[in-house]
């Protein structure tokens, strides 16, 4: 996750992990769907780094929980889209472009990990805008990639969750620019 905090100085210290990811905020603010925002928030929501606590949104959100979450239903329903999916594969999983096809395919149970995906990262999204006041929030990342299931899914909850007063004026929007967007925020960033 990126914090890139009163973005229109563009003053980097206040909270920002990462220069890919700083190169990225500073593209979607520059060109993608946070152009203009006072305030900016990124998380980029992929992979993780292996440190989530019980609970803790890496836990709930990333392509590692996805996965292991999609095993467990393939697992435990063999006969289902997903079972099949596990039962065929030569790396012996359902990978997170799996779940993705299937629920693209209209298969609840894909379309369910995704929207319970999506719902914990909309929460954690309410403490985000609690804790830094960004006019808008930017979803990047791998995940944020899976589509309506799990976006539209991330906004809702983070609509019945976030306090009234602070989610007010925020906008949550998936990111424009994509995988490009760190490469647009360097070229962005050069001195002229």
């Amino acid at each position: 996750m990126v914090v890139v905090h009163e973005v229109g100085d563009l003053g980097f210290e206040d909270g920002l992990v990462g220069v890919r990811y700083a190169h990225a905020a500073l593209a979607e603010h520059t060109f993608g769907a946070g152009r203009g925002a006072k305030r900016l928030v990124l998380v980029a929501v992929g992979t993780g780094i292996g440190l989530g606590c019980r609970g803790c949104l890496e836990t709930k959100s990333t392509a590692p929980a996805l996965e292991r979450e999609a095993n467990r239903v393939a697992r435990e329903n063999p006969g289902t889209v997903l079972g099949r999916v596990l039962a065929g594969s030569a790396a012996e999983r359902v990978s997170v472009s799996d779940v993705k096809a299937a629920a693209d395919a209209g298969v609840d149970s894909a379309r369910g990990l995704l929207a319970e995906a999506g719902r914990w990262l909309g929460t954690g999204l309410a403490t985000f805008a609690a804790t830094f006041s960004p006019d808008v929030i930017v979803l990047g990342g791998g995940m944020a990639e899976m589509g309506p299931a799990l976006v539209g899914a991330a906004i809702e909850a983070f609509e019945d969750t976030g306090m009234p007063y602070v989610k007010r004026g925020v906008r949550v929007v998936p990111a424009a620019l994509g995988n490009a967007a760190a490469m647009n925020g360097a070229v962005r960033g050069l001195p002229r």
